[in-house]
């Protein structure tokens, strides 16, 4: 269940309905620039609202099953705060947000870290599953100034994750995530702007684990990789400690008409290469690199709006492990130092998504239909040279969702509905069964990334008036997923005001 409190700034005229941002972002002929926003903080000039302020806090819960990936819990809850805004100025908006979560997860199967996907195949684990606790703390914030080149655009964002185990043995991580953007659009001709952005960030995560008391024996491993793993950490070995540290940067690209009709673009690449340090030495590194492609057109008639085209999606590591050996520097005073012996890249991954979409915004009356369509292909495969280990997964994919509101003079009601279904096509695993690591990781995650999937979500929406600039809404939402023949459940409730 989740609970959201909103307050919202503007409105159109003091005898009409104080419209919330979500609405915008559904129905505006605008909403490419929302979507883009993120990529490029200069477009955050051409957002449809000249300022808004949100407040919110909730409650989420859900219950994920057995079927699951091994960082992922059985059962969540999440407590979340959040303010967001944004404010504009004769040639310049101001615009930003902070936001705080407060959580658990139970029953997680096999690791200790934050961010996998980040980190690759060099975590924590134990051999038993635990529960964990979490705080999360999300800053961020940004301008856009109009100028004689066009607009430009800087925004930062900062992210701070507390985590801690509460079973033996007990890991605790401190997560850093710092990321600087820098954007610029102008006009291209009458018809069209283009927009340019760069990024780049700094990734850590200290992480460090103890028994209590000390004459417990438990016992977790440290992967160089899928296949490798130490024992480590028994009764009188109080602390062990690993570190990851990443740099990151990426570029993207925008097009978009500035009329309704036209054709649209956004490509982005990003790369990020993260090191995992245990006993001042790295022992792996995991470099992803990110590639999205989105390309189509807008055009409208009578009444509506639509938007289609295609859309790609491309996601790859590669896992670097190092080896060491002990030399003898000084035999007199048996001084020793280690030194690098060998790399050598031995795991590999990727995703990728092929997708046709199609969006329409249509208007009859007071109603408001807005139906979006999409479906393709994505696939996965990995391999792993030492143990050896190779898997590879392919389903095609179909998602439709329907948003429909109705708006009268002082009051907004829809209903939402969402379908999505998930078909795999062909399935592939290769791997040394006998492996403690691949028995607790890698063939469970196959077991759950090659599983058929279904999921249908209902959804109710009303917003009303309550005095010259507020308005107040209630949202309720129940989805229900299967997953092996496994249903799992979350329901969302959403309360909100509008300032």
């Amino acid at each position: 269940m989740f609970v959201l409190f909103v307050c919202h700034a503007k409105m159109q005229g003091a005898d009409t309905l104080s419209v919330p941002l979500h609405y915008y972002q559904r129905h505006s002929s605008e909403t490419l620039i929302l979507s883009m926003g993120d990529e490029n903080p200069a477009l955050h000039h051409f957002y449809p609202l000249p300022g808004y302020t949100e407040i919110a806090a909730g409650v989420l819960h859900q219950n994920l099953g057995e079927q699951r990936y091994n960082f992922q819990g059985k059962t969540q809850t999440l407590f979340e705060a959040k303010a967001a805004g944004l404010t504009q100025r004769t040639k310049t908006r101001l615009f930003g947000s902070a936001a705080y979560q407060s959580g658990k997860e139970d029953q997680i199967k096999w690791t200790y870290v934050e961010d996998e996907q980040r980190i690759g195949p060099y975590q924590v684990a134990d051999s038993s599953s635990g529960n964990k606790e979490f705080e999360s703390y999300l800053l961020q914030g940004g301008l856009s100034w109009e100028n004689p080149l066009g607009v430009l655009g800087l925004s930062a964002q900062y992210r701070a994750n507390n985590n801690y185990r509460t079973k033996n043995p007990r890991s605790h991580s401190v997560v850093s995530d710092f990321k600087i953007q820098a954007g610029w659009t102008c006009n291209l001709g009458k018809n069209y702007r283009g927009g340019l952005s760069v990024q780049a960030g700094n990734y850590q995560q200290f992480l460090s684990i103890a028994n209590m008391p000390n004459e417990r024996k438990d016992l977790f491993y440290f992967m160089y990789g899928y296949g490798y793993f130490n024992q480590s950490i028994s009764g009188t070995n109080a602390n062990y400690s690993v570190d990851y540290t990443g740099n990151s940067y990426g570029v993207a690209l925008q097009l978009i008409p500035s009329l309704i009709r036209g054709w649209f673009f956004n490509g982005s690449y990003h790369q990020e290469t993260t090191d995992a340090l245990y006993a001042s030495r790295t022992r792996g590194s995991y470099q992803v690199h990110q590639l999205q492609l989105k390309l189509g057109h807008q055009w409208q008639s009578e009444g509506s709006t639509h938007r289609g085209g295609l859309k790609y999606k491309s996601f790859s590591g590669l896992g670097t492990e190092y080896y060491y050996q002990t030399v003898v520097t000084d035999s007199s005073t048996n001084s020793s130092e280690s030194r690098l012996l060998s790399r050598s890249a031995k795991y590999k991954e990727k995703h990728q998504l092929y997708a046709l979409f199609l969006n329409s915004y249509l208007s009859h009356g007071n109603l408001k239909i807005n139906p979006k369509v999409e479906g393709g292909v994505q696939s996965f495969q990995s391999s792993y040279k030492t143990t050896p280990y190779c898997e590879q997964t392919k389903h095609w994919f179909a998602q439709g969702h329907l948003d429909l509101y109705k708006i009268q003079a002082a009051s907004m009601s829809g209903i939402i509905l969402s379908l999505n279904y998930e078909q795999l096509i062909t399935s592939k695993l290769i791997s040394n069964g006998a492996n403690r690591i691949v028995q607790n990781t890698l063939i469970p995650n196959h077991t759950a990334r090659r599983a058929n999937r279904y999921s249908a979500l209902v959804g109710f929406r009303h917003t009303r008036n309550i005095w010259t600039n507020a308005a107040c809404g209630l949202e309720a939402s129940f989805n229900l997923s299967s997953i092996y023949n496994q249903t799992t459940t979350a329901m969302e409730v959403t309360l909100a005001l509008w300032l």
